[in-house]
C-alpha cells in the first residue's frame, strides 16, 4: 500500500509538474502571439505610413512638374517679348537714324537754299547795275 501510495504520489506530483509546464507554455504561447499582434500592428501602420508618403511624394512631384511646365512657359514668354523688344529696339534705332538722315538731310536742303537765294539776290543786284 505504501508503495502504490509513493506512486500514486510521484505521478501526481509528475501530473502537477507536467500541468504547470503546460500553463508555463500556455502563458509564453499568449505573450508571443500578443507579441505578434504588436509586430504585426506595427507593420500595418508602417505600411500605412509609407503609403501616405509615397503619395505624398507623387502630390508634390506633380506639383513641381506643373511648377516647371509653368516656369519653362514663362521663360519662353519672356524669350518671346524679349526678342520682340529688340526688333522693337532696332526699327526704332533705324527710323531715329533715317529721321536723323532726313533732318540733315533738310538742313543742307535749306543751307543750300539760302546759298541759292544769296547768290541770285548778288545776281539780280549785278543785273540791275548793268
Amino acid at each position: 500500500l505504501d508503495e502504490a501510495t509513493q506512486k500514486l504520489e510521484g505521478e501526481q506530483a509528475a501530473a502537477q509538474d507536467a500541468a504547470q509546464a503546460r500553463r508555463d507554455l500556455e502563458s509564453q504561447l499568449e505573450d508571443m502571439a500578443k507579441r505578434l499582434e504588436g509586430e504585426q500592428a506595427t507593420a500595418q501602420a508602417i505600411a500605412e505610413a509609407k503609403r501616405e508618403l509615397q503619395t505624398q511624394l507623387d502630390e508634390a512631384t506633380q506639383k513641381l512638374e506643373g511648377e516647371q511646365a509653368t516656369a519653362q512657359a514663362i521663360a519662353e514668354a519672356k524669350r518671346e517679348l524679349q526678342t520682340q523688344l529688340d526688333e522693337a529696339t532696332q526699327k526704332l534705332e533705324g527710323e531715329q537714324a533715317a529721321a536723323q538722315d532726313a533732318a540733315q538731310a533738310r538742313r543742307d536742303l535749306e543751307s543750300q537754299l539760302e546759298d541759292m537765294a544769296k547768290r541770285l539776290e548778288g545776281e539780280q543786284a549785278t543785273a540791275q547795275a548793268i
